[in-house]
């Protein structure tokens, strides 16, 4: 895996591909312990740590960067930093700040996972809550426009999305004989 990570970003110019790498590695740490049903929070903590270490370094790593897979990779890593939501909101900022340099849907995605970790409606219904029949979108703010949010935001249909979901949870209660969902994205 990591041999097909390298050579996508060596077919991308890139200015930090060390730190590209290392993206790929904490993101392929987070996803194991996900869909391995070993949730760990020693592990989102270090990655919350390293993310930090790389901000500091050379600022939110966007596209031109760390690569699409390694600006994925961070945004995924601030995604997961629900420990530290003061973090996430930084990181929220900064993609915002960079909007040029990353995947617009990430964007909605951190926005909604800051304001539900917030306490507050999330206004693209990307985050959901719930294991099996109980999985469910978290409330939506002004449900009437979420479909032209979710336009402009580049993201599917809610429907469509929906029954993305459900199937995702779906797969992972069968794989795991019913624990807790996997959460969002």
């Amino acid at each position: 895996m990591e041999q097909i990570h390298s050579s996508e970003n060596q077919s991308e110019n890139i200015l930090y591909p060390e730190i590209a790498k290392e993206l790929s590695l904490l993101r392929e740490k987070d996803q194991y312990i996900r869909t391995e049903g070993a949730l760990d929070d020693s592990v989102d903590k270090e990655n919350t740590l390293k993310l930090k270490e790389i901000i500091e370094k050379i600022g939110w790593p966007g596209i031109s960067k760390v690569g699409k897979l390694g600006a994925s990779s961070a945004w995924l890593l601030a995604q997961h930093a629900d420990l530290d939501v003061e973090f996430q909101e930084k990181c929220l900022k900064l993609m915002e700040k960079n909007r040029d340099d990353v995947d617009n849907r990430n964007i909605a995605y951190l926005t909604d996972r800051v304001r539900v970790n917030k306490g507050m409606n999330q206004l693209y219904g990307t985050q959901f809550r719930g294991s099996g029949s109980d999985h469910e979108p978290c409330e939506i703010e002004d449900p009437d426009n979420l479909e032209e949010r979710r336009r402009s935001a580049g993201l599917e249909t809610f429907e469509e999305y929906k029954m993305k979901m459900k199937e995702s949870n779906k797969k992972f209660e069968e794989r795991k004989g019913g624990n807790d969902s996997p959460g969002a994205k």
